[in-house]
């Protein structure tokens, strides 16, 4: 009985452990809440193989278990090769591009993230295969040089446009990768209609199998690649700010990569080194120099070596490996050193003359011949007695006063660390021995010498060195080391040239320079009459202020008649503004020159001074130029590009024929025609009120070779440069034999909004030069303006 109920206590305990571990809503949560089971995430449709290398799609399905409603899946990758797109119920679409990574590159990979609110991410992962060699490249390394190699490509597909380049023609296009590199590359050469021409095909693009070897390199790293990759280049039909057509570019296969077969460059090799020195005496020397990794010769090519000096004591030959110098005795008390040049490569012909062209590095052997030391060099003292801003005075006291010596100065220059520049500057004394007519030689003692200067080659920052230094008879080399005497040359009495600023009309006002410095800067307006007042301090006695050497700098051509009136006594210069300069800036620089006489001439300047113009207030449309009687140019301007030196000194001019007045051009003259360029061209017109501006006028001609060509109608929108000029079409061309006039309309729509010049191109040659006439311009609308001039 006491087992009987000790087995039924047994199950009834089993019965309540298995009730308490059943999910019933009450569980052991406090508040009776049911227990929280997590979301979760299970892919499949991903690929066992690797995806094709070409651009596809794949669609992945996914399932999540314990969804909620307020969750949403999201699917993400930091592959930039493949795309999330629609994520459906329980598929998501991806697309991925061409793998054109090299084809011996490994399987590029992609890890896809899918996450969802509460469940663990779960990430597939696919791979791509790279594409298969589009190209079978081949190289003749038979014929291969360290300059050149032969190489032959075909493409799988004939139809197939393709591209070869090395590391060198990439190197400087952006982007991060090769292929990034090429389609930078090959936008640039789209950029340039190059890739449309098929006159560069083989030379910048292929297409098909080649069908001789390609030379293409030209070696300069070791070891050389080769990229080949196939292209399109589409033209979008837009443009660039340089107004050059725009293309997509696009890779089409792997960019494929070759080690080409790398011959070394020949060198020359000198065995015993390229410095040497031999003693004073006359004699022969012998040295080892040969060519290693020659160039094989062909028909067309014959590699020789080449040596030479200017060196005249010394004779040099190289033949069969051996470098052989002959020397002459060196009968001077200092020691002397020859350069010879060993260059190694072939002759060619370019325009008619020939040329030695290396193809190796040159090297520069230096032979140095010490002193002969039996030789007693007589002595020379120098002292400078005084300095002035344009002259060293000295004395030279030599001890055999029957010897000839050279007696000069060299300027000292240094660096920002004050270090001299000039260390071996004895060397280039010496060297310029070699130039004797450019010295003064001298015997006997010199008192009081005048050395004279020129101090527009130096400011007060430089030292000079006074050498003297014996010579022979013929001035032909020095006996001994020069003598030196420094000095610093007194600039206190230096003429200087300031402005007077509250004394110039209009007055100058100083503007910074965006990187330090700056200058003064006037504003002047067109017909304005410019007074410049200068204070000139050290005047030298019977010297005059000029300008430019008696020309005034004046560019753009603005100062009337081109004739600025100096006045010496009142130090003023005074000249009038009378056209407007075309182009984005106008200037004025005036720069000034101390002349005392012919031989004595230095130059002064003052700070720098720019005069800028304003530009002149716009006059209203309708605007008409006939060119009449009492307006003759007007406002009109005349720019002259191409002209003769003799014989013709003008083309357009004021002009008219039975009382009918117009400008005319023309380019012949006592029976003979002259090759000419030059430009007729209007006010500023504004079109910025403009609704649908017109341009007429009328024009006839005749002699013409071409008037399409030699007989021109432009426009430039005023702020670009005269560069940026455009052509416009003249639809009406005269009768060449009935020489009339005839009416021309252009439509000037395009430029509403802005303001414009417009310009007459004459042009002519000693075939054919035009006589042409204009009169009657007319811009009309129901707004605009004008202005004067531009230059």
């Amino acid at each position: 009985m006491k087992k009987l109920f000790t087995l039924m206590w047994a199950i009834v305990c089993a019965a309540l452990i298995v009730v308490s571990c059943t999910t019933d809503g009450t569980g052991d949560n406090p508040g009776g809440e049911p227990d929280v089971v997590a979301p979760v995430i299970t892919v499949t449709g991903a690929p066992e193989a690797n995806l094709a290398p070409e651009a596809g799609s794949l669609t992945l399905n996914y399932a999540v278990e314990n969804a909620t409603l307020t969750a949403t899946l999201e699917v993400t990758t930091e592959a930039t090769w493949v795309h999330v797109g629609e994520i459906g119920e329980a598929t998501v679409a991806l697309t991925y591009d061409a793998n054109l990574d090299s084809p011996t590159a490994p399987a590029r990979e992609a890890a896809i993230v899918f996450a969802y609110e509460g469940a663990e991410n779960v990430t597939v992962t696919v791979k791509q295969d790279p594409q298969e060699p589009a190209f079978t490249v081949a190289f003749d390394e038979e014929t291969a040089t360290y300059q050149e190699i032969a190489v032959t490509c075909t493409p799988v597909d004939d139809e197939m446009v393709y591209v070869l380049l090395t590391p060198s023609d990439i190197t400087y296009y952006k982007g991060e990768t090769v292929a990034d590199k090429i389609k930078t590359y090959l936008a640039s050469m789209a950029s340039y209609g190059i890739l449309d021409d098929a006159s560069y095909a083989n030379e910048y693009w292929y297409k098909g199998a080649m069908t001789e070897p390609k030379v293409l390199l030209r070696y300069n790293e070791n070891p050389v690649t080769l990229y080949v990759v196939g292209f399109s280049a589409i033209a979008t039909g837009e443009t660039d700010e340089y107004d050059d057509p725009l293309y997509n570019v696009s890779l089409l296969t792997a960019v494929h990569e070759y080690d080409i077969p790398f011959k070394g460059y020949p060198t020359i090799v000198v065995a015993e080194g390229v410095e040497q020195t031999v003693t004073s005496a006359e004699g022969t020397l012998e040295l080892n120099a040969v060519v290693e990794n020659p160039l094989a010769n062909t028909e067309e090519i014959t590699y020789v070596t080449k040596v030479e000096t200017d060196a005249t004591w010394v004779v040099p030959t190289w033949a069969d490996g051996k470098l052989t110098l002959v020397y002459e005795a060196n009968t001077t008390a200092l020691p002397r050193t020859a350069e010879i040049d060993l260059d190694y490569g072939h002759s060619t012909v370019y325009y008619g003359r020939e040329y030695f062209e290396s193809a190796v590095t040159p090297v520069t052997l230096v032979l140095t011949q010490e002193k002969d030391s039996s030789i007693v060099v007589p002595t020379l003292e120098i002292e400078v007695v005084d300095t002035d801003f344009d002259k060293i005075i000295v004395n030279v006291t030599p001890s055999d006063e029957t010897v000839p010596y050279v007696l000069n100065t060299l300027q000292v220059m240094t660096n920002y660390e004050g270090q001299v520049v000039e260390e071996n500057w004895v060397n280039v004394v010496v060297g310029n021995m070699k130039h004797p007519d450019s010295y003064n030689y001298y015997t006997g003692k010199l008192e009081n010498h005048v050395i004279k200067m020129v101090p527009a080659n130096y400011n007060d920052e430089y030292d000079f060195y006074v050498y003297a230094f014996f010579t022979d008879a013929e001035h032909t080399k020095p006996l001994g080391e020069p003598t030196v005497a420094q000095t610093t040359i007194d600039m206190t009495n230096y003429p200087k040239l300031e402005w007077d600023l509250e004394a110039c009309n209009p007055k100058p006002v100083w503007v910074e320079g965006e990187y330090g410095g700056g200058q003064y800067q006037m504003n002047v307006n067109c017909g304005d009459v410019v007074t410049l007042k200068y204070i000139l301090t050290n005047p030298v006695e019977g010297a005059v202020v000029k300008l430019n050497g008696g020309e005034f700098d004046d560019t753009r051509d603005v100062i009337k008649e081109n004739a600025p009136v100096i006045n010496q006594d009142a130090c003023t210069i005074t000249f009038t503004i009378d056209k407007y300069g075309l182009g984005n800036y106008h200037w004025i620089d005036p720069g000034f020159l101390y002349e005392k006489s012919e031989n004595d001439l230095w130059g002064v300047w003052a700070p720098e001074l720019m005069i800028t113009q304003n530009e002149p207030v716009a006059k209203t449309l309708p605007y008409e130029e006939s060119f009449s009687q009492t307006t003759g140019l007007g406002d009109w301007a005349i720019r002259d590009q191409v002209l003769p030196k003799e014989g013709l000194s003008y083309v357009w001019y004021h002009s008219n024929f039975d009382s009918d007045y117009f400008m005319k051009a023309s380019a012949y003259v006592d029976g003979v025609k002259y090759k000419t360029e030059s430009w007729l061209a209007s006010p500023i017109i504004s079109l910025e009120s403009a609704t649908a501006p017109v341009l007429t006028f009328q024009h006839a001609h005749r002699y013409a070779g071409d008037p399409t060509t030699d007989l021109t109608l432009w426009i430039k929108e005023v702020g670009k440069s005269t560069y940026y000029k455009e052509q416009l079409t003249i639809d009406n061309y005269s009768d060449q034999a009935k020489f009339n006039f005839e009416d021309v309309t252009v439509d000037l729509s395009e430029y509403v909004g802005k303001k414009v010049n417009i310009w007459f191109c004459y042009k002519s040659n000693t075939e054919a030069a035009a006589t042409w006439e204009v009169k009657n311009v007319q811009v009309s609308d129901a707004g605009g303006a004008a202005v004067m001039p531009l230059l």
